[in-house]
């Protein structure tokens, strides 16, 4: 591997010239920072990065900003794995992991946590969001997050907004995807039912336009969509299934198809109404196993959670170009190959 004193020969400059460029400690003019990063460039010289911790003496820290791990189906539990995951691995290089978990469905929660991250704003190196709540994360939040600290986003995503990444699935094809599976599974006329869970966000709206925009030449098949809620679930669900009574199909564009299933098998309905949904909950995988949810579409919850830290670290620490969007493989799961994940 090169040495600083050959670099700093190549750049006719000092060693500690060469030291201060790279550890963008100052000093310099511009002129000069180019000669030395031009010789960087060239030679392919990689920062050794506990070094670059030592000399920093300090922990890269990096906040993330997610559910509370219970909601939805305890789905924000499967990031956070992949979180820590990453966490560990970097713990040699001083990164270090505070989190800000709110109640999706509270904005009073949600300010509270968002107050904390401000008043810490000065010790974050970065941020990982999940961006729940999105109307009021785009207007309240995002618009205040300092311009010195990098964010990114899993799951979900806010548009015109200035993050470094966005890590998840194409939420478009992953709804035509499950259209394509539900067409697979009916054949005959009858009505198909869209089960949203509120509150709302951009990638369940895109994964519900695309899955309906599938059946627009199909007559045989009618699409309705309903908005459910926690508190009011039963209720609203017994009003999916009273006014259709050609109900064929239930598409769940997010963590909660076990709850569907659930409701099926305690009113012991026995219309064979087949169910596709998403995401690796436990109550999702135990329906999936006996058969009562048909598909699930998996976005690698514990992969977007790893993945989002590992490219802080890589736009922070090792000064790397990220890429803008970071597209998770959709996987499609069956009780037949279940066993495998």
């Amino acid at each position: 591997m090169v040495t600083i004193k050959e670099i700093a020969e190549l750049a006719n400059v000092s060693r500690g010239t060469v030291d201060r460029v790279i550890h963008e400690r100052g000093n310099y003019s511009e002129a000069t920072e180019k000669k030395v990063r031009e010789v960087l460039k060239k030679v392919d010289y990689k920062p050794n990065i506990i070094a670059r911790s030592l000399v920093l003496k300090k922990h890269i820290t990096f906040g993330v900003f997610l559910p509370e791990p219970h909601q939805d189906e305890k789905y924000w539990e499967l990031p956070e794995q992949g979180i820590k995951k990453a966490e560990k691995e970097l713990e040699m290089y001083k990164v270090k992991i505070v989190y800000f978990h709110c109640n999706k469905n509270s904005k009073v929660s949600f300010k509270k946590c968002f107050d904390k991250i401000l008043k810490k704003k000065s010790k974050l190196d970065g941020l990982l969001i999940a961006p729940a709540m999105l109307e009021f994360t785009r207007k309240e939040f995002i618009k205040k997050i300092p311009d010195e600290i990098p964010y990114v986003f899993f799951d979900s995503y806010v548009p015109n907004s200035k993050c470094i990444s966005y890590i998840g699935q194409n939420s478009v094809q992953s709804g035509s995807l499950s259209a394509k599976l539900m067409k697979l599974l009916i054949r005959e006329q009858g009505t198909v039912s869209i089960i949203r869970m509120v509150p709302k966000d951009y990638h369940i709206d895109d994964r519900i336009k695309s899955f309906s925009a599938s059946f627009k030449k199909n007559k045989k098949i009618k699409i309705k969509v309903y908005e459910i809620n926690g508190t009011t679930f039963n209720k609203l669900l017994k009003n999916v299934f009273d006014e259709n009574p050609d109900l064929k199909g239930i598409f769940v564009p997010s963590a909660g198809a076990g709850r569907i299933a659930e409701y099926i098998k305690s009113k012991k309905i026995k219309r064979n109404v087949r169910i596709i949904g998403y995401d690796l909950t436990t109550r999702n995988k135990s329906f999936l196993s006996k058969g009562t949810i048909d598909f699930l579409l998996s976005q690698r919850p514990e992969i977007q959670g790893y993945e989002g830290i590992m490219t802080l670290f890589r736009h922070v620490v090792l000064k790397e170009k990220v890429k803008k969007e970071q597209i998770i493989p959709i996987d499609i799961l069956t009780k037949e190959n279940l066993k495998n994940y």
